[in-house]
């Protein structure tokens, strides 16, 4: 029952949600792994 309530809720939130997955996989993400290769290499 809690898992229905639950995903009841993620699915009303479900575009802003996605739409901050974009985001975060379009410039966060590449950021942070270029990031990480500047401290490795570094």
């Amino acid at each position: 029952m809690m898992n229905q309530e639950r995903i009841r809720q993620e699915l009303n939130l479900g575009p802003a949600v996605f739409a901050c997955w974009k985001v975060l996989c379009r410039y966060v993400i590449p950021i942070a792994v270029i990031a990480i290769l500047i401290y490795g290499f570094m």
